[in-house]
């Protein structure tokens, strides 16, 4: 049984400045317990931080943060965690803000912010909805709901129409950020993209790692607003790594092989897309669903092709997206007429408290 840390004076100012990163990786309460499904390295550096969150256990925190390094031994962030309470624990002075930076094969690391947003995801999440959700379409199984600002992404599964948080995990965007415009911009997409079919390591060189899952960028909103570049892929990392720095790719999001290859096994046979929004914004479940009846209500009653749409005529809202809440919807609407797989997908954006039409076009399927 570990023992909890009564550390002697001398060591009194290294474990401060080691707890000062680890209360920083933590933006709630932190709980003990994850869901079952969180990733072994992503797992265990979390809960690592959180064993000196909880009770300043450096023997339970090195115990951990070894384990992690040692199932993972290409894992830095892991690696620079145990030597960092391994430093506390001889009484040493530990890294401060600012210098957990270690360059290897020309990529900085670095490993404080990496430690924060490793951890900050909110606790509990299945008890969770995100607002930037609020109807998923039927035929679409899954939904990989990406948060740029985090470098976090979440995989949601489709319970009829709402969306179930299943796991997180740690993902690298592009060099510049997000907001993609122009081929050779460095940044990751916003918006709602469909997974295409997989690529097979066996066609790729080891940089993409276990595989690959093209997106569908530019799609037809890119177009119209003249976005260029292609080849926009979720992908895995090279043999020689665990993962990438936090913004490493030139527009890709970026995962660990094990966490690739968890994903490549869920999707396969399976319709899945990927929606890429600034930040997530999670609410507990009755929120969700006065906010997600509210929106489609609203959604239901928006003008759509010169026609008023609600319950005296139009077409039903199939699938509901907020990017942006508040502020941006995307609709897509069933076809009076049409198959059960033909919609019309709509842009809205709100300004000055009035919702516009910016773009619609009809998508290949959406797998209604």
């Amino acid at each position: 049984m570990a023992k909890t840390s009564t550390a002697p004076r001398p060591i009194q100012f290294a474990l401060a400045g080691l707890l000062s990163l680890a209360l920083a990786a933590f933006s709630s309460i932190f709980s003990s317990v994850f869901a079952a499904d969180a990733a072994g390295g992503d797992r265990g550096i979390r809960d690592a931080i959180g064993a000196l969150v909880q009770s300043s256990d450096l023997d339970e925190a090195r115990a951990l943060a070894h384990q992690a390094s040692a199932q993972y031994p290409q894992f830095r962030l892991a690696n620079f965690f145990e030597a960092e309470v391994l430093s506390a624990m001889a009484g040493k002075e530990v890294a401060v803000a600012g210098s957990g930076k270690v360059r290897a094969s020309s990529e900085p690391h670095d490993l404080f912010e990496e430690a924060r947003l490793h951890a900050s995801t909110p606790d509990q999440l299945g008890q969770l909805r995100p607002v930037q959700v609020m109807r998923m379409p039927r035929g679409t199984d899954f939904l990989v709901l990406v948060d740029a600002q985090s470098s976090r992404a979440h995989l949601l599964r489709n319970q009829d129409g709402e969306p179930v948080w299943i796991s997180d995990f740690y993902v690298t965007i592009g060099k510049r950020g997000f907001g993609k415009e122009k081929e050779g911009d460095q940044k990751t997409p916003l918006g709602l993209y469909t997974v295409q079919k997989e690529i097979s390591k066996n066609k790729l060189i080891d940089f993409y790692g276990e595989g690959a899952l093209p997106l569908d960028y530019p799609n037809a909103l890119d177009r119209y607003l003249s976005h260029t570049g292609y080849g926009i892929w979720l992908h895995g990392v090279p043999p020689t790594s665990y993962n990438r720095p936090l913004r490493a790719s030139d527009g890709c999001v970026v995962l660990t092989n094990e966490d690739l290859n968890r994903v490549r096994k869920i999707f396969k046979g399976r319709r899945a897309m990927v929606l890429i929004t600034t930040q997530v914004q999670w609410v507990d479940q009755p929120t969700w669903r006065k906010r997600s009846q509210q929106s489609l209500d609203e959604a239901q009653n928006l003008a759509s092709a010169g026609r008023k749409v609600g319950t005296g005529g139009g077409n039903p809202v199939q699938a509901l997206y907020s990017p942006e809440p508040e502020t941006s919807f995307i609709i897509d609407r069933a076809i009076e007429g049409g198959g059960k797989s033909d919609v019309q997908r709509e842009y809205w954006v709100k300004r000055n408290d009035k919702w516009n039409l910016s773009f619609k076009y009809r998508p290949d399927s959406v797998g209604l």
